[in-house]
């Protein structure tokens, strides 16, 4: 049986928390698809984290090809938005070097 975790707060480490409840209603859910209907992917990054419409933005990225691609499109957005990569010590050295390459590349 698992030992219970203690909580990381007490031991002196800050605890980062998220909140995963919903943040939008359905009536923002439909103003905005309303709002950004027609638009390219830039404009709709645009108005999103441009116009604040979603708060805080920090992007998530396995560095795969497809990631590749909106990280570019954020990056000529906003070049300073924090990128976050979960290092699990279990990546390929090839995986790193092009985590590196990209983030150089498209400048983030």
């Amino acid at each position: 049986m698992d030992k219970p975790v203690k909580d990381a707060a007490i031991e002196g480490h800050k605890v980062d928390r998220l909140d995963v409840g919903p943040r939008f209603t359905e009536h923002d859910a439909v103003r905005l698809n309303r709002m950004i209907r027609g638009s390219s992917t830039q404009e709709m990054l645009e108005a999103v984290i441009k116009g604040s419409l979603a708060g805080d933005v920090t992007t998530v990225s396995s560095f795969g090809a497809e990631s590749a691609v909106l990280l570019h499109l954020l990056a000529q957005i906003d070049p300073n938005i924090t990128e976050l990569f979960l290092d699990t010590s279990k990546h390929i050295p090839e995986t790193q070097a092009n985590r590196n390459e990209q983030k150089d590349k498209i400048g983030l």
